[in-house]
């Protein structure tokens, strides 16, 4: 852990002596400071990060003043630094330093990278297929146990049967095969909550053509109340999910489970909203205002078949209250260049808050109006000075208590505007072949950690020599 200054501004790591890239060259506090200055310095405004808008408001300097130490200096004290900043993945300086801001974006290092400095290395990758990894016998912490491990991507019920089959040895599990998965012998099944799961995020930016829509507070909150999120969990997760009082996972310290302004399924208050919003009945069905029809489209991860057949449920929930919903799967590489980047979408169902943004509940990235501008992560648009305000007052103290008071006021704004609604969290199982020893339950899979690396591989082995 860093040393941190008195008055919480100056942090001062101390990087481990001896690490090596799989290149053989130092890992040094070099590198940590080139990594850096790619996400906030204004000189690398070029390099596409979702984590500029924060990390430039943030940062005032990152320098080294010897090779194994690094010091990081705020403009201001903040309590979410550490947990959100702190630990950030670090690129090579001897690689990618002479590449110009715009050549970052497109290096082939993006697809093959000739150095990195986990137990693993790259050996193949195969797109849209696997990645195949080979040991790194120089690793820091110790060469891993196996020699090779492959991430093979595929479907879900595909990746559930090879699992079963014994053709994969680790996954994570969805929910309509956990149940099946548990009554086998072959397989330890661990079932965990996840700060994973379906939000609806709308696009906030008055120059859309959506906006004349969605732009409407009163047709957001109808939207949420028009949803059968029970329902849903229901008949997609099998009851594997939670519908959440707020944008907050329940797992969350800052989680306030009386919110103000909750949403549970009631079609008898959305259609008031609506009729009161002066949204009138057409002949087709469809509600219009002022020659608007009261309609449009919501994007999916074609790869997420549960976000899909929860967009039809609600498509259907939506349809009864005089709303016209368009579904629009589109591959997920694609759906982050139009959300993050051209910002061209109505709506989009993505991860929930909590997964996003991880343990820390500050939700500034996603948030905070600085955090706005196309390639950060406020890709709704939405911009309130009340909460930017608590927002800032959120990180401006250590104290948990504090701390707490200030996020359950940004979950009351933020249920009461409906810039997004967390339809729901999802239960996921963390489940592998018992051949894989190393790996015993439990570990640490939960909440927060189901979309990050794994440290652990590297203590993994089999039983069969595979």
């Amino acid at each position: 852990m860093p040393q941190v200054s008195p008055d919480g501004k100056t942090y001062t790591f101390t990087l481990r002596k001896g690490v090596k890239w799989t290149d053989g060259n130092p890992l040094t506090a070099d590198d940590v400071v080139y990594t850096y200055r790619l996400m906030y310095h204004p000189d690398y405004a070029e390099v596409r990060s979702p984590y500029r808008g924060d990390m430039s408001a943030l940062i005032s300097d990152v320098s080294a003043p010897d090779p194994t130490t690094v010091v990081i200096k705020l403009k201001a004290a903040n309590s979410s630094f550490l947990l959100v900043h702190g630990r950030h993945y670090v690129v090579p300086k001897h690689i990618l330093g002479a590449l110009t801001p715009a050549a970052f974006n497109t290096s082939d290092f993006n697809r093959n990278p000739q150095a990195t400095s986990g137990p693993f290395k790259l050996q193949e990758f195969k797109r849209g297929d696997h990645i195949t990894f080979d040991r790194n016998d120089d690793y820091f912490l110790g060469a891993p146990n196996i020699d090779r491990l492959v991430f093979r991507q595929l479907l879900a019920n595909p990746a559930a049967d090879a699992l079963k089959s014994g053709e994969l040895d680790v996954m994570t599990l969805r929910a309509s095969r956990i149940d099946e998965m548990k009554a086998l012998d072959s397989v330890t099944v661990q079932v965990y909550d996840t700060a994973i799961g379906t939000a609806i995020y709308f696009n906030l930016d008055p120059n859309k053509p959506s906006y004349k829509v969605l732009g409407s507070k009163a047709v957001r909150q109808a939207l949420a109340y028009g949803a059968d999120r029970a329902g849903a969990i229901k008949a997609v997760l099998f009851n594997y999910g939670v519908v959440p009082a707020s944008i907050y996972t329940p797992t969350s310290w800052a989680y306030n489970p009386a919110a103000k302004s909750q949403y549970p399924y009631d079609k008898a208050k959305a259609i008031a909203l609506l009729e009161n919003d002066g949204w009138k009945m057409g002949a087709n069905g469809t509600r219009e205002k002022g020659g608007v029809p009261l309609k449009f489209e919501l994007i999916t991860p074609a790869e997420g078949p549960e976000y899909n057949r929860i967009a039809e449920i609600f498509q259907q929930n939506w349809k009864d209250i005089g709303i016209a919903l368009t579904i629009r799967p589109v591959p997920f590489a694609q759906l982050t260049s139009r959300v993050l980047v051209d910002r061209s979408f109505d709506a989009v169902a993505n991860n929930p808050i909590s997964t996003l943004i991880g343990a820390d509940p500050d939700v500034s990235a996603i948030f905070h109006s600085r955090n706005a501008a196309p390639g950060s992560r406020n890709f709704t648009f939405y911009k309130n000075p009340t909460l930017d305000q608590l927002l800032e007052a959120g990180v401006a103290t250590t104290d948990q208590a504090k701390r707490k008071e200030i996020y359950f006021q940004v979950q009351d704004v933020l249920n009461e505007d409906v810039p997004m609604f967390t339809a729901m969290y999802w239960r996921y199982g963390w489940a592998f072949n018992k051949r894989v020893k190393g790996l015993t339950v439990p570990r640490n899979v939960g909440s927060y950690d189901s979309t990050v690396g794994r440290p652990f591989y590297n203590e993994a082995w089999v039983t069969n020599g595979k």
